[in-house]
């Protein structure tokens, strides 16, 4: 629909401008559900387009545009193919895609920092980094490995005791992924 398709487009420049009176790095653009990218999607170019379109048309050129999903890597891989635009890319959860069955270091390395341009950090299987599924050290060297050195974004559970939680998360973290 031309029109929901233009009020989406505009809805994306207000966010765009209030994320650059905020000084953001990012957003992120969540597609879960029935919104997951599927490649014979006819929705899925025009998607990507109006995004780049509007990042055209702010005149924002630091703002980066985080597709978050948790589809596997050809999709990812189209997804920034379709894109074709260095500040649209993939937010990275670690956790989600470990849950679905992925492999995250591999994922890092083969999307590079053309695709990976957010990461959040997240367990599988468990509340706090280093108790769960995901291993955290190939995840690590994996964005070693890319050169990327930027956001990492907490998307830990809060606990019954949300302080002690951020504590060992950031120990983890730093032990893992360094200051």
């Amino acid at each position: 629909d031309p029109t929901e398709w233009q009020s989406g487009k505009e809805t994306l420049l207000q966010a765009i401008e209030a994320a650059g009176e905020l000084g953001c790095y990012g957003i992120l653009l969540p597609h879960f559900g029935p919104m997951e990218p599927k490649l014979d999607d006819p929705r899925l170019e025009p998607d990507l387009r109006g995004i780049r379109e509007a990042i055209s048309e702010s005149g924002n050129t630091e703002l980066l545009m985080c597709v978050e999903c948790t589809v596997d890597l050809p999709t990812m891989q189209a997804i920034v193919e379709m894109a074709d635009d260095p500040q649209v890319g993939i937010y990275y959860d670690m956790g989600n895609l470990k849950s679905a069955g992925h492999d995250p270091g591999a994922m890092i390395r083969a999307l590079g920092t053309r695709g990976v341009k957010m990461v959040h950090a997240k367990e599988a299987g468990a509340d706090l980094l280093g108790e769960g599924d995901v291993d955290l050290q190939d995840v690590a060297a994996a964005l070693r490995e890319i050169g990327y050195d930027s956001w990492m974004v907490f998307e830990t559970a809060p606990t019954a005791d949300p302080l002690a939680a951020i504590t060992q998360n950031l120990q983890v973290a730093r032990a893992v992924f360094g200051d």
